[in-house]
């Protein structure tokens, strides 16, 4: 006479062990990697309230609303309870005569730490200066020819 094999009918005790491990450490990991993409989310959020706010110090400079002189981190008067926004401007001759290079660094002042948040932002613009003598010798050299 042969015995058939008689079919299980629950899970061995080992099996439960095993299969909540596997559980919680997989909730474990899940959990790990909400918390590092929520994080890089809030950081890049910031990096682009940065970006912003030097393209807006930089598009006043183009426009001549401000003017491209080196200053060092003056604040921004931009109302923001999370952030103490200041930018600093960077301007020197660039190899072609009168064009500036200048660079926009915003950057959170309260941001402490290995990667502070600061955004940086370089063009070349026209030297208003240049422009300037540029329009004296137009003016003197019309007047010279009586125009």
């Amino acid at each position: 006479m042969s015995h058939a094999p008689m079919p299980r009918r629950a899970l061995s005790l080992l099996e439960v062990v095993i299969s909540v491990a596997i559980l919680g450490v997989s909730l474990a990991i899940l959990g790990q990697l909400v918390y590092v993409g929520t994080r890089a989310a809030r950081q890049a959020d910031v990096r682009v309230l940065a970006q912003l706010h030097a393209e807006s110090v930089m598009n006043e400079i183009v426009t001549g609303i401000r003017t491209p002189d080196t200053v060092v981190d003056v604040p921004l008067e931009i109302p923001d309870p999370k952030h103490q926004w200041v930018y600093s401007i960077l301007s020197e001759p660039s190899l072609l005569e009168g064009v500036l290079a200048v660079q926009v660094v915003v950057r959170d002042a309260q941001s402490s730490g290995v990667r502070p948040i600061e955004y940086r932002l370089q063009r070349w613009i026209v030297d208003p200066e240049y422009l300037d003598e540029l329009q004296a010798e137009e003016a003197s050299a019309d007047s010279a020819t009586g125009l």
